[in-house]
């Protein structure tokens, strides 16, 4: 009964976000939103799914339908100003008839938006391992593909060969990007298969895109800031890694200080500010990223979460961050402590 009662309750919840927006039909609505499907080409307009970034909408998918006339197609991660007559979907209108609005909740997308007005406002704000995926995915015609971090990799004879569409498709996977502020965080996965056993790497990655010395709680500050990569408890880390570079170039990598490892969490720690040699200022800390390789004797395909987590804090903390048994991370972080927590998570099925 309890389990009946819970679910009901779900239902109803998710019926009641979307009739939200449903009341909006015939509306003029704007939007800001970034593109994360198409194009595809109809008889008289271009179809593209966007996720609005900004106000009432923030979140929401929808599915817009561009004119032929406007001839400048937009393409993936390109972020728009949009407006247009929002529709809601039709139900079914028969008994067993196709019930567009129910199919539309599955791929959570909450209408149908007729654009009217439309502007491109920047270019590329995904991730570029998110645009790389999908311009493979839509057969684009790509001549080359860099960033050997990700696209490249050693075969059996040592040698550098470029990772394959079906390698790239089948074994990796990005979790989406977490923002806060000026910090962008998000999780990314790799794994392979080797003899009987799975390998695979967890990362984190945190992205600071500026430094404002008065809004200290948003951006870099003195003192240590944190980060973290939990991977799935059937695996056990065997090797773990620490990257960084600071917004000045020529002075070096950060450093960091692996304060906590168990079988399948870790933590580093980091300054994010740093004094330039030679002269009285500062440069940041903008780029960390961290990893967890780990392997396991369990080949079933399971469908499990890595997860990431940033601490950044605004004054000086001394914070002791432990790891239970179970790979949970306590931060130890009180009600009145001046920090605060990102995370990110990636949902794989290996």
């Amino acid at each position: 009964m309890l389990v009946a009662l819970i679910g009901n309750t779900q239902v109803l919840y998710l019926k009641n976000k979307y009739l939200e927006i449903y009341k909006d039909d015939k509306s003029i609505i704007s939007a800001t939103a970034v593109v994360i499907k198409g194009p595809s080409e109809g008889e008289y307009n271009y179809k593209y799914t966007v996720k609005a970034r900004t106000g009432k909408y923030k979140n929401k998918k929808f599915i817009v339908y561009i004119n032929k006339k406007n001839k400048k197609l937009l393409e993936y991660g390109d972020l728009i100003k949009i407006k247009g007559e929002y529709s809601a979907p039709e139900v079914a209108r028969n008994y067993k008839g196709f019930d567009y609005s129910q199919y539309l909740k599955t791929l959570n997308i909450y209408g149908t938006i007729k654009v009217e007005e439309s502007k491109i406002i920047n270019k590329n704000q995904l991730s570029p391992i998110l645009i790389s995926i999908n311009n493979i995915k839509e057969n684009h015609n790509i001549i080359s593909i860099g960033y050997s971090e990700a696209l490249l990799k050693l075969n059996d004879k040592n040698e550098i060969v470029p990772v394959t569409k079906q390698e790239l498709l089948s074994k990796s996977s990005l979790g989406e990007p977490q923002k806060y502020g000026k910090l962008t965080l998000y999780t990314f996965v790799d794994s392979a298969v080797s003899g009987n056993q799975r390998f695979t790497v967890g990362y984190s990655d945190a992205k600071w895109s500026g430094f404002d010395g008065f809004n200290v709680e948003t951006a870099p500050y003195v003192g240590e800031d944190f980060i973290s990569i939990t991977i799935p408890s059937r695996y056990t880390i065997l090797n773990n890694y620490f990257w960084g570079s600071y917004a000045t170039s020529g002075i070096g990598n950060p450093t960091g200080r692996l304060t906590e490892v168990s079988q399948n969490s870790l933590i580093y720690a980091f300054d994010e500010l740093t004094k330039l040699p030679g002269i009285n200022a500062t440069t940041y800390t903008n780029s960390i990223r961290i990893a967890a390789r780990a392997s396991t004797n369990n080949l079933t395909p399971t469908t499990e979460m890595y997860s990431s987590q940033y601490i950044h804090t605004y004054s000086k903390l001394n914070l002791s961050p432990s790891i239970s048994s179970g790979g949970s991370i306590d931060w130890g972080i009180g009600s009145s402590d001046e920090a605060w927590k990102l995370s990110s998570y990636c949902t794989t099925n290996f």
